[in-house]
């Protein structure tokens, strides 16, 4: 996969060389919005990089009765374009996650062992990838940047 992606950059750099400064940074900009779509759809998919499925999360004990019922799914605020953040440059995009999010994040992304809460004893987490650049992402990127080169 590294190999497609740098094969995919050393052709697009001619090309992105021949647009102004502003207009690289705009395309970064499309393709880092696009690229955040893609991996938030896939959280809450609930799908790792390879598309296999998350390990389900533990079932949770209920403190308190609610109406209704409680949905379950990991990482839902995480999806949020406040939590997964895009930064951008004339030549690069990246998309990822900032703070207090970025450390819960980096747990689950190489399933390390942390705390559940202040109080209580250390968990040894799954492995879940919530960030990743996939064949299919790769394949996106190519094309996007052939669509707005050409066009």
């Amino acid at each position: 996969m590294a190999d497609n992606l740098n094969q995919l950059a050393t052709w697009a750099a001619p090309l992105l060389a021949k647009l102004s400064s502003q207009e690289r940074r705009a395309m970064m900009r499309e393709l880092a919005i696009g690229l955040r779509k893609r991996q938030s759809d896939r959280i809450k998919a609930q799908q790792n990089v390879d598309g296999s499925a998350y390990v389900p999360r533990k079932p949770q004990r209920l403190i308190r009765s609610k109406q209704g019922r409680i949905k379950q799914t990991l990482f839902n605020k995480l999806t949020k374009a406040s939590h997964l953040k895009i930064a951008i440059t004339e030549g690069s995009a990246a998309v990822g996650f900032n703070g207090r999010t970025a450390r819960i994040a980096n747990v689950h992304q190489l399933g390390l062992r942390d705390k559940v809460s202040r109080y209580r004893n250390e968990y040894d987490y799954p492995k879940r990838e919530l960030l990743g650049f996939s064949d299919d992402d790769s394949a996106w990127a190519r094309d996007f940047l052939i669509d707005r080169l050409t066009g």
